[in-house]
């Protein structure tokens, strides 16, 4: 299995965070790792799918959502940490 460096899963992530975040008309640059997706409005479980389907496309990986720990995607860097201990 390939390995993503955070910095990479973090990149993907924050690509496929950025239409969400200008609807909401918050800059991507504005946001750094404690950036709360849920909480702030921008992201809700359906949006999340599609999330983690741009970032699996963009790293190509898959990321098999039976070992996710959602939980664990609480903010944004916390949710980076989460995808790459599932692709690692």
């Amino acid at each position: 299995m390939t390995e993503f460096a955070i910095e990479d899963v973090h990149a993907a992530l924050l690509a496929a965070l950025a239409p969400l975040l200008e609807r909401a008309g918050i800059s991507p640059s504005e946001v750094d790792s404690s950036f709360d997706m849920f909480g702030s409005g921008v992201v809700d479980s359906l949006e999340l799918v599609d999330l983690f389907a741009k970032v699996e496309q963009s790293l190509g990986a898959e990321l098999s959502f039976e070992d996710l720990d959602f939980d664990r995607l609480v903010d944004l860097g916390s949710s980076v940490a989460e995808i790459a201990r599932i692709l690692s």
